[in-house]
């Protein structure tokens, strides 16, 4: 049934436009009929969402830009790197922008590191990650309480290879946007 939603959702935007775009999905978690998983432009430095699908065109893709859809952005860092660069901070300030308007929206920041290194290492290397983007937030006007932090590690790839343009994938922050349920 994976495969079958992969195909499904990659033929959905295959249609709608051309470029280099990715799916953020987990590496180990199988998928049902009715998951949403999400598309981003890629650059290598970092990952943004594929806001400019046009939407109302094809009412898959508007669904997964409602509130319940898993939005997120994905910052990449370089090994053994926890520092911001110029694209991540222009990202951010945008987002910090958004956030200040926005009391209430909370996100989440996850540190994510490749496979190299000891898992303990790994971990605090994931928590250096997430709290720059959560400092640079802050320093930007955000609430800490908007944010919340956690570091996985190695534990969650984005890509199981093992050549360095796999582990650049997995050095990453990724902000996902907390939906409070009502």
């Amino acid at each position: 049934m994976r495969w079958l939603v992969f195909a499904f959702v990659i033929t959905l935007v295959s249609c709608t436009d051309h470029g280099n775009y990715s799916m953020v999905a987990g590496g180990y978690e199988d998928y049902d009929d009715g998951d949403i998983l999400t598309f981003v432009y890629d650059d290598d430095d970092f990952l943004d969402p594929a806001e400019s699908f046009p939407v109302d065109a094809n009412p898959k893709l508007a669904a997964m830009s409602s509130e319940d859809s898993q939005y997120q952005k994905v910052y990449r860092y370089g090994f053994d790197e926890s520092v911001l660069n110029d694209g991540a901070k222009k990202s951010l300030t945008e987002l910090a922008d958004s956030l200040l308007v926005s009391p209430a929206q909370r996100v989440k920041v996850e540190g994510h590191t490749c496979e190299m290194g000891s898992r303990e290492y790994n971990i605090a290397l994931g928590w250096r990650r997430a709290n720059s983007v959560k400092n640079f937030l802050i320093s930007q006007g955000v609430l800490a309480s908007q944010i919340e932090v956690i570091s996985y590690g190695q534990e969650k790839p984005v890509d199981l290879g093992h050549s360095e343009k796999s582990r650049h994938k997995n050095r990453r922050a990724q902000i996902k946007f907390i939906h409070e349920k009502t």
